[in-house]
Parts: structure tokens; C-alpha cells; sequence
């Protein structure tokens, strides 16, 4: 059953890995780092596909071939996710150091690969006998390496949430990764099983918890990255080339106070504040749906930096709810005019400038603790009274 599970997770991994590696929409480059994530994933369950029907014993020259690639896997996702938030990041030099635990564990295993098939053979005796090896050793390390990596991919996710609030003021459904950070979830669920089922390899006295979820984990696995292949090849460049503030907070935590930029004096800070509080109350910027930081910047005459320090340090909010406040207020205006008796709540929200109706329904609950309806409902009341 194992090795049912394993081959579909393989080809599965194959098919994304294809797929990624050919589409050239998008962030292609995050792209190519999920292909070659994918792709080591398929080499290493072709490792245990090759182990589990015994082939190793008629090939010894496989033994153990594909276990540096165990130190790239992370690294790859990690990579992927640094692409996909920070489209403006190159490679670099020192990016190569990434490479170091795979290049220890390839000088680690040297000594197996040169030896004579017959030293290669005793080596998998041992491994199949649950005698001491150098695989124990590695494995552990490899579980370790995975989950740092993914723990990093945490952090970058929760920094291009911040980021994109303070870039855009629309849906940001198809923006804040949302979806990766479920299936980060996910990965980290499944490494914790795996780990569980293979802590006999590390401490020979462990018992593994739950046994009966060893048959699930693959089955786990294969929803996770089949996920996580649908997802990527339907998401779209985020920034679109251009480069948004750096944050300046976490997600859960309010807005610092940060050093103001040099070259802005105070007078024309507040010159610029007065100018983006008339623009957003009479010239109703908020009303263009789709509005960004540097559209906003650009019509104030400023730059994205200057402007997204202003509204972080000045008015106490990020980009994304400074402009969706005036939006719900907009909303309250319309909802209490007669005027708009025969509009839906749903073209009221349209109206002041939403564009997605969860997001709008999160943002007005969150300013008034009611509903729209509620709110609607409540206020009529209160007109009809009077």
C-alpha cells in the first residue's frame, strides 16, 4: 500500500515539476524553484520506491545516491517562497551557502560511493537490520535542516502579508499567500508524523505515537503538494515589478514609531498630510477599487517611501486599512440615504470602492461591530423614529 502511495505521490511530483519548469507566466523564477523542489521530492521517493522492491541489492551502485539531495528540498521551498515575496531579490553569491549541508552530506557519504559493491552490500544489511549507519545520522539532520527551512518560509509569508497591506487597498485574496500559509501548515504536520514514525532511526528505544496514521501520512502528503502545484501555477506576479515598502511591523503587532525619511521637513510633512486627507475626502480616491501606494503617491506628487511613512507614523494605520476606513465610512453615508434604498448592500460596497465582498463585509464589521445589514436595519429604525 506504501508503495502505492508513493508512486502517485512520484508522479504527481513529476507532473508539477514538468509543468512549473515549463510555464513562463507569472513569477517564472519562483516557478523554477518549485519545479526543482518538486522534482528532488520525486528522486527521493524514487530512492524509497528502489529500497521497498529491493533493487539496490542488483544495483549497489544506487545505494544512498540521492540522500545529499535530502539538504536541497527545504532549501528549494525556501527559495520558492523568497522568489514569490520578493520578486526584487537576485541571487546572489552568498546564496550559495544555502548549499553547504548537501555538499557535507555528499563528502560524508564519498567513502560509500567509491567502495567496491561488496562494502556497498554489507552497508544495506546493516540498514536493513535496523544496525547503526550513517543514514540514522543524516536522516535526522535532514528532518532538522527541512523544518528550519520551513520555519523561514513562515517568516517570509508573514512579512508579504505586511507588505502587501501597505501596498495595496484592494481584495487581497489572490495577494497575501494565504493559501501557502495553510499548506506551510500542512508540510509542518506532515513532517512532525514523519518524524514521529522515524524516531526509532535516531533513539532504537522510541515507539512511535498513533501508529495508525503511518498509512495516512502519505496520503497527507500527496493532497499537500498536489495542492500546492494547483495553487502555484495559478498564482499570478504579485508586485508586478514593482517594488513595495519595506514593513515596518508584523502582522499581529500595531505600527512603530521609525525614523522619519531626511529631506522632508516637518512642514511639509504636514503640508502633505492635509494634501492626502483632501485628496481621499474630496477627491475620493478610496473609490478607485484597485488603488495602490504608488498610484496614491504618484497623484500626491511623493514618493511610496515617504508617503507609506506618513500614514504608518502619522495617521497610525497601514495603507490597506487608512484607504478601506474611508470606504466603510462612505458605506455608513450610503446606507443611511434614502436615496440608496433600492441598491443592494452588495452595490453600496461596490459604490465607495470595494471590490470583494469578504473583503468588505471583514472591514465593516471590524469598524462598527455590526453587519451592513445590522447597520442598515439599525439606522433605519433610528430615521423612522425621528
Amino acid at each position: 500500500m506504501k508503495e502505492i502511495l508513493y508512486t502517485i505521490s512520484m508522479a504527481n511530483l513529476l507532473f508539477f515539476g514538468v509543468v512549473l519548469g515549463a510555464v513562463r507566466q507569472g513569477n517564472w523564477k519562483a516557478n523554477r524553484w518549485l519545479a526543482a523542489f518538486f522534482l528532488i521530492g520525486a528522486l527521493l521517493l524514487l530512492q524509497a520506491i528502489l529500497e521497498y522492491h529491493g533493487y539496490y541489492r542488483t544495483h549497489p551502485a544506487l545505494i544512498e545516491v540521492f540522500m545529499p539531495l535530502l539538504f536541497l528540498w527545504g532549501t528549494t521551498y525556501y527559495f520558492y517562497i523568497r522568489s514569490l515575496t520578493r520578486e526584487d531579490r537576485p541571487f546572489r553569491k552568498a546564496d550559495l551557502l544555502h548549499g553547504l549541508p548537501a555538499l557535507f552530506c555528499l563528502v560524508q557519504y564519498l567513502p560509500l560511493y567509491t567502495a567496491a559493491d561488496s562494502e556497498k552490500l554489507a552497508y544495506l544489511h546493516r540498514l536493513m537490520n535496523d544496525q547503526p549507519t550513517d543514514y540514522d545520522h543524516m536522516m535526522g539532520l535532514s528532518l532538522l535542516h527541512f523544518v528550519t527551512y520551513l520555519l523561514l518560509g513562515f517568516r517570509l509569508v508573514q512579512r508579504h502579508q505586511v507588505r502587501v497591506r501597505a501596498y495595496f487597498s484592494g481584495s487581497l485574496e489572490k495577494r497575501n499567500l494565504s493559501w501557502l500559509r495553510r499548506l506551510n501548515y500542512g508540510l509542518l504536520l506532515v513532517w512532525l508524523l514523519w518524524a514521529n514514525f522515524h524516531g526509532n532511526e535516531l533513539f532504537p528505544d522510541y515507539i512511535p505515537v498513533f501508529p495508525i496514521l503511518q498509512t495516512l501520512t502519505p496520503l497527507l502528503l500527496i493532497g499537500i503538494l498536489f495542492s500546492l502545484g494547483y495553487y502555484a501555477v495559478r498564482q499570478n506576479t504579485i508586485f508586478s515589478g514593482a517594488e513595495p515598502p519595506v514593513p515596518q511591523q508584523t502582522a499581529d503587532e500595531p505600527v512603530p514609531r521609525v525614523p522619519r525619511p531626511s529631506g522632508l521637513p516637518d512642514p511639509q510633512r504636514q503640508e502633505l498630510k492635509q494634501r492626502l486627507i483632501h485628496r481621499m475626502e474630496e477627491g475620493k480616491a478610496y473609490r478607485n477599487g484597485d488603488l495602490t501606494l504608488p498610484e496614491l503617491a504618484e497623484q500626491l506628487g511623493t514618493s511610496t517611501n515617504i508617503l507609506s511613512d506618513l500614514i504608518n507614523n502619522d495617521l497610525g494605520q497601514n495603507f490597506y486599512d487608512f484607504v478601506n476606513r474611508y470606504r466603510v465610512e462612505a458605506c455608513k453615508v450610503l446606507l443611511t440615504d434614502p436615496k440608496y434604498d433600492r441598491f443592494t448592500i452588495l452595490a453600496v460596497a461596490y459604490e465607495a470602492g470595494f471590490n470583494s465582498k469578504s473583503t468588505f463585509h471583514k472591514a465593516f464589521r471590524e469598524a462598527t461591530g455590526l453587519s451592513p445589514g445590522q447597520f442598515r436595519k439599525e439606522n433605519r429604525k433610528v430615521c423612522l423614529s425621528v
